[in-house]
């Protein structure tokens, strides 16, 4: 499994209080852990430009730090990063693989 998170490691442990320990943890179930990954461009990042998963997880990140824009405007901008996570995760996947959204 590869986990990845758009924020840097210090970000995440200085924002999320659970941080590393579920990093921890994801390392020793042997999952790599990446950080200062674009979901909506990895399928042009070198890293993973021979890798094909079976399922791709995208843990939607409610954008609620828009508030001083219109709802409208809001709604535009989770559109726009849905349909580019879909098309880059689509380049990512395996023949009969799957992709899942998740929302809190």
């Amino acid at each position: 499994m590869v986990a990845t998170s758009l924020h840097s490691k210090g970000f995440l442990k200085k924002n999320y209080s659970n941080a590393m320990s579920n990093i921890k943890d994801l390392k020793s179930r042997g999952s790599m852990v990446l950080h200062g990954e674009d979901a909506t461009m990895m399928s042009v990042d070198e890293f993973f430009k021979d890798m094909r998963f079976d399922r791709i997880v995208f843990n939607f990140p409610c954008a609620d730090w828009f508030k001083k824009k219109s709802w409208e405007n809001q709604i535009s901008l989770h559109q726009k990063l849905v349909r580019l996570f879909l098309k880059n995760a689509k380049k990512l996947l395996l023949e009969e693989g799957e992709i899942h959204i998740s929302h809190k």
